[in-house]
């Protein structure tokens, strides 16, 4: 994962479950931060227990995501003007700033999501 140490990955999925992917040198660390039934507009809404993963850079599902995420970044086509209900919400943080998009729903956030999920 050439050049990604020192990157960091906060993504709102469309129903508003936290991640956060930090890329030290050799590994990344991943967080998952669930709503709550507390926490959600229904009251009822749970994304699940939170967890944590572990995994070394050169993993193939952590160098496919980022990939992922950077198409996203880039295809503003994606991107949606305003956060809605089922759109995701990405900031990544790099040495040379940080740089926040909304992506619409669909087909390629869906992607994503399964993306993320597969790291745990």
């Amino acid at each position: 994962m050439a050049g990604a140490a020192g990157l960091t990955l906060d993504y709102a999925d469309g129903s508003a479950n936290q991640y956060r992917v930090v890329c030290g040198g050799a590994d990344a660390e991943i967080t998952y931060t669930p709503v709550t039934p507390l926490q959600s507009s229904s009251g009822s809404y749970s994304g699940g227990a939170p967890w944590r993963a572990r995994l070394a850079a050169g993993d193939g599902r952590l160098v496919a995501l980022l990939g992922q995420v950077t198409a996203l970044q880039r295809d503003v086509a994606l991107h949606a003007a305003a956060r809605s209900k089922g759109s995701g919400a990405c900031t990544l943080t790099t040495a040379a700033g940080t740089q926040s998009f909304l992506v619409a729903p669909g087909a390629a956030l869906r992607a994503l999501d399964a993306a993320l999920a597969a790291l745990r």
